[in-house]
């Protein structure tokens, strides 16, 4: 009897450091983004892998025009999860070259238990239907004034489980997560100056004027 104790309790201790080398190993990258202040690009939950994919028409724009910024999140793993966020589902964010912040569209941050989706394998979800609370939001339209280089990045905070049941139950509600797009680079062109094929030969004709204006003058 004894040895089987000890044998039941050497199953156990197996168990419980398979379970903790497993959530470790789900862990690890993002505290290794976290603690190096790397924002975390790919989040992993029990076989769902999450990542955020950013799109536009062009990377090159005319000062002032529309910027309009398609993200959508992707779960490239092999098992479903569900996703509790808050609204919108994406943040919009720009940076200059300076890495100071020029657009930002706006997040509530707020996450409801209860308040979400599933995303199985393969799918993605984009926030094209409403941004907010204002279910005539549409998506974020960026303008930018000034010429250079600019960086937008998308975010999204997120509480991940199990199931949509799961979600409805859990307390305390898991820990908030942050997802970051990969960054896009696009470039704001200056005006170009108009130019006119005209300009050197009209010179040419005022100042050939201007001589012979003279000219007549001084003979009179």
């Amino acid at each position: 009897m004894k040895i089987l104790h000890i044998l039941l309790i050497g199953i156990l201790v197996a168990v419980l450091i398979t379970v903790t080398q497993t959530a470790s190993a789900q862990t690890a990258r993002e505290i290794l983004q976290e603690r190096d202040n790397i924002p975390a690009t790919q989040i992993s939950y029990n076989g769902a892998i999450l990542i955020i994919n950013q799109t536009t028409s062009k990377l090159e724009y005319k000062m002032g025009e529309n910027i309009t910024i398609h993200p959508e999140m992707i779960n490239i793993g092999t098992a479903p999860v569900t996703i509790v966020n808050g609204q919108p589902l994406f943040d919009i964010q720009v940076m200059d070259q300076n890495g100071i912040k020029v657009f930002d569209s706006g997040y509530s941050g707020m996450l409801i238990v209860g308040w979400g989706f599933t995303l199985n394998p393969g799918i993605t979800m984009q926030d094209n239907r409403t941004w907010g609370w204002n279910p005539q939001a549409t998506t974020p339209v960026i303008k930018l004034d000034t010429p250079g280089n600019y960086t937008v990045l998308t975010e999204s905070n997120i509480s991940l489980y199990n199931t949509a049941e799961e979600s409805s139950h859990a307390i305390p509600a898991h820990p908030t997560k942050s997802l970051w797009s990969k960054p896009i680079q696009i470039t704001v062109l200056p005006e170009k100056v108009p130019e006119f094929p005209f300009t050197i030969p009209i010179l040419l004709i005022g100042i050939v004027s201007t001589i012979t204006f003279y000219r007549m003058k001084y003979r009179k």
